[in-house]
C-alpha cells in the first residue's frame, strides 16, 4: 500500500510539472502532446487508486475476521 501511495504521489508531481511546460507556439502539436501526457498520467493515477482500494478492501476482509 505504501508503494502504491508513493507511485501516486510521484505521478501527480510529474503531472504537475508537465502542466507547467511552456510549449513554443511554433511547435506543431506541442499543446496536444502535453495534453496526451497529462491524460496518460491521470489514467495511471486512476489505476493506482483502484489498486490501492483493492488492497485496502482485501486487508479489511482479512483483518475483520481476526478481531
Amino acid at each position: 500500500m505504501g508503494d502504491t501511495a508513493k507511485a501516486i504521489s510521484a505521478t501527480a508531481i510529474s503531472r504537475g510539472k508537465v502542466s507547467k511546460w511552456k510549449v513554443p507556439f511554433w511547435a506543431p502539436g506541442g499543446e496536444k502532446a502535453v495534453a496526451l501526457i497529462q491524460e496518460g498520467q491521470t489514467a495511471k493515477i486512476d489505476r493506482l487508486r483502484l489498486e490501492q482500494d483493492a488492497i485496502e478492501s482485501a486487508r479489511r476482509t482479512t483483518c475483520s475476521g481476526q478481531m
